[in-house]
């Protein structure tokens, strides 16, 4: 249990480091403005895709590991113990039944839309 606590800390920790820096950037009070803002636009460059899909995928990923970590008490990175191939199989056959479910609306859908 206190390796979970220590992996939830340091996930909050790591949040309001880069929170902190990009208030930092937004507080520098240099002469040249220019400066302040192009460091501001490098970092913001750095840490946002440009691409919104990705963003967005970007953010499950985080929220699914915050989940994880809290739900498992560890990071994938140092679960050595599962059987991940077996993990992986189960994914996959779910993963077939969603298609085949999602193909049974696509179909009913455009039945009702050409009918």
């Amino acid at each position: 249990m206190k390796k979970k606590e220590e992996l939830k800390h340091q996930l909050s920790m790591e949040r309001l480091l880069t929170s902190q820096l990009f208030e930092q950037i937004r507080n520098l009070r240099h002469e040249n403005a220019t400066m302040r803002d192009d460091l501001f636009q490098l970092s913001k460059d750095y840490f946002t895709p440009k691409d919104a899909i990705v963003a967005k995928v970007i953010e499950a990923y985080k929220t699914r590991s915050e989940v994880g970590i809290a739900k498992y008490g560890t990071t994938l990175e140092e679960n050595n113990t599962d059987d991940f191939l077996q993990h992986l199989q189960e994914e996959l056959f779910d993963a077939t039944l969603y298609i085949e479910k999602l193909k049974e609306i696509s179909l009913q859908l455009n039945k009702e839309y050409l009918y």
